[in-house]
């Protein structure tokens, strides 16, 4: 595996998505041969936590009434 072909599923060995087996081993061998890669599976990992840890502080936060219906009415605008 080359590192571009590893840029390719870093998001989703980071995010543990469903993947072949056969990527997957081979991406994370190909990380822990690679120190730049094996940073940016970290990175990418750093990040989807944050994102994750984000979500669940702000899950339960709504948007107001008025902005919920512009931007409905917008996304109907532009969908007609």
């Amino acid at each position: 595996m080359t590192c571009r072909d590893f840029d390719e599923i870093v998001v989703d060995l980071a995010r543990d998505q469903m993947m072949e087996v056969s990527a997957r081993e081979t991406g994370l061998a190909h990380a822990a041969a690679c120190a730049d890669c094996a940073a940016r599976l970290a990175e990418q990992k750093n990040l989807t936590a944050a994102l994750r840890a984000l979500a669940e502080a702000d899950g339960a936060e709504e948007a107001p009434p008025a902005g919920e219906a512009r931007l409905v009415a917008e996304f109907r605008r532009q969908a007609a």
